[in-house]
């Protein structure tokens, strides 16, 4: 064996540490004399997609194409229990989905919550993030929670209030393990002020865990003795402030490449803060306030059906889907490609393949109506 001493190490872990050394030499001997068996399952550590299924914390999707064992030792625990359920599909369709009609933003969120599961199936960018920017109380953390509603709210009562939102706050220190937490679904990070102690600090902090999260894998540590560990998904962020304003608050220089894994969704002109139409509510404080009581009402649901429709469909044909998605991701950058050139603009090719997938699912039906998308399970 060519490391014992970590095998040693996770059976202390795992309560057994009463070895001498004669017993763990013996144990070693016995090692190395086993042949080798054909596996019997496979050790799922991680959330997402695995042999054909896709793995949540309380439930695998899907038929794997072997048998799973799920081990979530090495994630935070808190983070996982908030990938939970309450309310049914046409509630959180009836209370949020339609809502989310008639406001860009809102749309935007939902369908940002639903691109994770779909990563492993396209080509190009899949990573990096997106923030919504604009004056405070103008409705950027409701809809964050939107989005956050497709797959769970945080069981604790103090973190519950923003539903299945992180804070940058709490997010700073431990940015790895808050990424592994999420793969594959989606990861929201509320309130940039919250990254640092003054502009410069706040500044660096954002660019840096942003650059992080883009970059899709934990830092290789001489320390560790396990593989170094990736994750994929698209996250969300929301600041008073744009990119560049913070980088100029903060006296830091960003160039294009920053811009391209990092990119600024401002409010829509001409609307109530965040929202274009208020629906049946007064003013936009009100509608704010309805939607985070909402979210913390109906969550978890939406997830877990969209992935169900997903499995369904790619069991079928996954190379259709597959063709699909690729055909959707070519027509909208030819779309973008053509806008830009008319306004006589250059798009940031990273950010266009992102918004290329969030279009991919809001389409009505997939391929011939084999799976409904994210847009009737939004709007009903």
């Amino acid at each position: 064996m060519e490391n014992p001493t970590a095998l040693f190490v996770e059976l202390t872990n795992a309560g057994a540490s009463t070895f001498q050394r004669s017993a763990r030499n013996d144990l070693l001997s016995q090692l190395d004399e086993r042949k080798p068996e054909q596996a019997k399952f496979k050790v799922v550590t991680r959330l997402g997609w695995n042999s054909g299924a896709f793995v949540l914390p309380k439930e695998i999707i899907g038929q794997p194409g072997t048998t799973l064992e799920t081990s979530f030792r090495h994630l935070d625990q808190q983070l996982l229990a908030k990938y939970r359920i309450k309310g049914t599909l046409q509630e959180w369709r009836t209370n949020l989905g339609r809502l989310c009609r008639g406001n860009s933003r809102l749309m935007f969120c939902a369908s940002l919550g639903l691109t994770g599961p779909i990563l492993p199936l396209v080509t190009g960018p899949r990573s990096g993030g997106f923030q919504l920017f604009g004056l405070a109380e103008s409705g950027k953390t409701a809809a964050a929670m939107v989005a956050g509603s497709i797959w769970g709210c945080h069981l604790s009562q103090e973190r519950r209030e923003n539903g299945f939102v992180e804070s940058w706050h709490s997010t700073a220190g431990k940015i790895e393990i808050t990424a592994l937490a999420h793969n594959e679904t989606v990861l929201i990070l509320d309130e940039t002020k919250r990254a640092g102690r003054d502009d410069k600090d706040r500044a660096k902090a954002v660019l840096d865990i942003s650059f992080g999260l883009a970059e899709n894998v934990e830092k290789d540590r001489l320390t560790s003795t396990r593989s170094v560990r990736s994750w994929r998904f698209y996250f969300l962020s929301t600041s008073n402030y744009s990119v560049d304003d913070l980088a100029r608050r903060g006296s830091i220089e960003i160039d294009d490449a920053e811009r391209g894994r990092f990119v600024d969704i401002p409010m829509p002109n001409g609307g109530h803060g965040i929202y274009e139409d208020l629906h049946q509510y007064a003013d936009g404080r009100r509608f704010t306030d309805g939607l985070k009581i909402r979210c913390r009402k109906f969550y978890g649901v939406l997830g877990p059906a969209f992935v169900h429709k997903l499995v369904a469909d790619r069991n079928k044909n996954v190379e259709q889907l597959k063709r699909f998605l690729s055909r959707e991701r070519t027509a909208y950058l030819q779309a973008i490609k053509t806008r830009a050139q008319a306004e006589e603009l250059t798009p940031l090719n990273r950010a266009s393949g992102r918004f290329s997938d969030l279009r991919s699912t809001q389409k009505d039906h997939w391929q011939r109506g084999q799976c409904r998308s994210a847009q009737e399970g939004i709007g009903g």
